[in-house]
């Protein structure tokens, strides 16, 4: 665990930033703190809720550097956000940490949160991979201490590498030992197109699916393949002008394996233009494409789960 901060913490950053109209979790200062950390391209990862509503911001790196930072891009409905640090011929002495792989994390699997946790400067808490696939951001959830300040600072595997950007815990429930994480491959997927300022996670085909029922693969001749079973077809939808049906059996989105709803959610919200859909049909596989549109939701407010906070 040495060798990891070692390893991680030049990469880890400070966050604070000076905020407007809005008094949550500021206190009467009007200032926030977070964390992040740096990627390739001198570019730094961190939370949106971190920096949403920010005049100014600031970040400190590990040897006390201070830098002026502007947003590339940040996207509330998955709640990231990509920075670019101001001071450009210094950028040269920045440490990008290396992103590994988060689908190859199983529950018990050791990891490390490091961050500016209570403003009170980088630490690191250890914990294990207490679950995966939580909630309906398919969150990574660990028992590592995650606090106030956390927000947008790296989960990290026992070899270093970065495997999620932690987000928010659990309060008010008699709970403890409970934070999560964005993994980092969906951070991989979209990283880029938020650097471009581009408009993310709003994706939509008006389709609802769920894991099926055991008995449903004898009823709908679906093959024990894992995949998600449509539920529902919006009318007028892409789904419905691209032949979708109810109870069309979905195994994969592209190149990509369908297993849970989530995964589905994720794969459609950040797609880009139309997608190919692997469909088993009564027994017969097909390939629909349906063309991405805009969710007619986006706009509308959804409740956070009960108990749900970022710090």
């Amino acid at each position: 665990f040495i060798e990891i901060n070692k390893k991680v913490a030049p990469s880890v950053v400070k966050i604070q930033v000076q905020k407007s109209g809005s008094k949550r979790e500021l206190g009467e200062t009007g200032k926030g703190v977070g964390s992040g950390f740096i990627i390739e391209g001198y570019r730094v990862i961190t939370n949106h809720h971190v920096i949403e509503e920010a005049t100014d911001i600031t970040v400190e790196l590990h040897d006390n550097r201070l830098f002026t930072a502007r947003v590339l891009g940040s996207d509330k409905t998955i709640d990231l956000a990509v920075l670019m640090l101001e001071r450009a011929e210094w950028n040269h002495f920045l440490v990008p940490a290396k992103l590994g792989d988060s689908s190859t994390l199983e529950v018990g699997s050791l990891v490390v949160a490091i961050g500016n946790a209570l403003n009170l400067g980088t630490s690191m808490t250890l914990g294990i991979v207490s679950a995966i696939g939580r909630m309906q951001e398919n969150f990574i959830q660990t028992d590592a201490a995650i606090n106030p300040g956390n927000s947008g600072g790296p989960l990290v595997n026992i070899d270093g590498d970065v495997i999620g950007v932690n987000v928010s815990k659990l309060t008010g429930v008699k709970v403890s030992n409970i934070g999560f994480a964005i993994p980092i491959d969906y951070v991989k997927d979209v990283v880029d197109r938020l650097s471009q300022g581009e408009k993310i996670g709003n994706g939509w085909i008006g389709a609802d699916v769920t894991r099926p029922l055991a008995e449903d693969h004898e009823l709908w001749n679906l093959p024990q393949q894992k995949g998600v079973i449509v539920t529902k077809i919006s009318p007028a939808s892409p789904a419905q002008q691209a032949g979708l049906k109810r109870n069309d059996y979905i195994t994969a989105i592209d190149t990509k394996p369908v297993l849970t709803s989530n995964d589905f959610k994720w794969i459609i919200q950040n797609a880009r233009l139309q997608v190919e859909l692997t469909v088993w049909r009564m027994g017969t596989q097909m390939k629909i494409v349906v063309t991405i549109g805009q969710n007619p939701e986006e706009n509308k407010p959804s409740p956070a789960p009960p108990g749900h906070k970022n710090p």
